[in-house]
């Protein structure tokens, strides 16, 4: 009868529910542990059975970003927001979508989006104020962490980002001051540890950036800035061998990294072993064809050898 029929309905909807549930929590689970293809797996069982799912394809979309599918992503994104114009989450994945791609205009068009949506959204906030920061729109970058700081005082990437972008204004006190902020809230917070030393070695006090960088490869060894960083300010204050083993280390870690290439090879020049300075140097271009100052540098070290 009608009744049995109903109750049989319910009882179906009720297991595909606890099922669709089961999916997504198996799948933001395999993301933050970036096991890509159980999280595909899970995410494209979500929407087998439930297709109509806005917030399933968002999270599949997010998983695509961080894998590094970003076309992928935004093909999802598609889905996500034509079932759901008003999903926050979506738009916010677009916009980190879109940076991905280095279209930093349409990223930051998407976070206001969200952020239109609902204003206490601090990922939004913090991602605009990210991609304004890549843009060189410092004070604009700084009023968002202002907000994500006023929505969430306990938030550490904020303050640590906003340390960041107030040591490139050249404001180190401001910047010190956000930066132990951050290490209070957490002072395993490696970011955090990287900026202190930054901010340290842009006022000329190599030894204290060189004590900050100390803890950040204490608290990650394979965290290539924290090596490449006490690298830059060893070879500050003369120490050319020790700076070599810190870019040793750097480029051992991530053979990609241009910048670790490009001063070992400063430092190789500086201690006048100009072959091997070249050779560093001709690595640091390939990967980085773009990196100007190492085309200028490389020149100066083959007319030092008579090149």
């Amino acid at each position: 009868d009608a009744e049995t029929t109903g109750a049989l309905a319910r009882i179906d909807a009720s297991r595909k529910q606890k099922a669709f549930d089961a999916a997504m929590a198996e799948g933001g689970e395999a993301v933050n542990n970036n096991n890509w293809a159980d999280a595909f797996a899970a995410f494209d069982r979500a929407l087998k059975i439930n297709p109509g799912s806005s917030n399933a394809w968002a999270y599949r979309s997010n998983a695509r970003r961080t894998s590094g599918d970003t076309d992928g992503a935004l093909k999802d994104l598609v889905e996500a927001i034509r079932l759901d114009p008003k999903n926050v989450f979506a738009w916010n994945v677009r916009g980190l979508a879109l940076k991905a791609r280095e279209d930093l205009d349409g990223a930051i068009k998407a976070y206001e989006e969200a952020l239109r949506l609902d204003p206490t959204f601090k990922w939004a906030w913090s991602n605009r104020g990210d991609t304004r920061f890549v843009k060189g729109d410092y004070e604009g970058a700084i009023k968002d962490y202002d907000e994500v700081v006023r929505l969430d005082p306990k938030y550490v990437w904020a303050w640590t980002a906003r340390g960041n972008v107030r040591r490139v204004r050249g404001d180190f006190a401001g910047a010190l001051k956000d930066l132990d902020e951050a290490i209070r809230l957490d002072p395993a917070y490696v970011w955090a540890w990287c900026y202190r030393g930054d901010t340290h070695y842009a006022q000329g006090n190599y030894k204290g950036a060189i004590k900050e960088f100390e803890e950040t490869i204490r608290l990650d060894p394979r965290y290539v800035w924290g090596w490449t960083g006490r690298g830059n300010a060893r070879m500050a204050i003369g120490d050319l061998d020790g700076a070599i083993k810190d870019y040793d280390e750097a480029v051992r870690i991530d053979p990609k990294y241009s910048a670790a290439w490009g001063n070992r090879a400063t430092a190789r020049q500086n201690l006048g072993d100009l072959d091997r300075a070249i050779k560093d140097f001709d690595e640091s271009l390939r990967l980085d064809p773009k990196y100007v100052w190492g085309w200028n540098a490389r020149g100066n070290a083959r007319k030092a050898g008579g090149d």
